[in-house]
């Protein structure tokens, strides 16, 4: 969860050329800023990744823009789908989990917003707050 997206960002800038833009998005987790006590790796893992593109978004500029995107429930895991859609309804604000669909409605949106860098989409059903 970190030095693969290190070592893309860092190839992506050298194959640029110098008189374009382009941007990354990375897709985060939103447990990363409300660490829980399990999945300790995991979630330290997913903080770096938050932090990295923070850091990039700051970095990169003018010329590159870097965003993220933060998950909640969105698929449930194979086999666990009354578990999820029991959980999305006692812990998320909205009652239910998302969409592959809200994801890409995301990303569309920071595709098309050229003044957003280093922003964090919280796409969560308010689990995050």
């Amino acid at each position: 969860n970190t030095i693969a997206p290190i070592l893309l960002a860092r190839e992506f800038v050298a194959r640029l050329p110098a008189t374009d833009t382009g941007q990354i998005i990375s897709m985060l987790d939103w447990r990363a800023l409300r660490p829980p006590t399990d999945h300790l790796v995991y979630t330290a893992s997913r903080a770096a990744l938050t932090s990295i593109t923070l850091t990039l978004a700051q970095q990169l500029a003018p010329q590159l823009r870097v965003n993220g995107i933060a998950l909640g429930a969105i698929l449930a895991p194979a086999g666990r789908e009354d578990w999820h859609q029991q959980r999305a309804q006692k812990q998320i604000p909205l009652r239910r989990h998302g969409t592959p669909e809200n994801v890409v409605s995301a990303l569309r949106f920071l595709i098309r917003n050229d003044f957003m860098n280093g922003e964090i989409l919280q796409v969560t059903g308010g689990e995050h707050l």
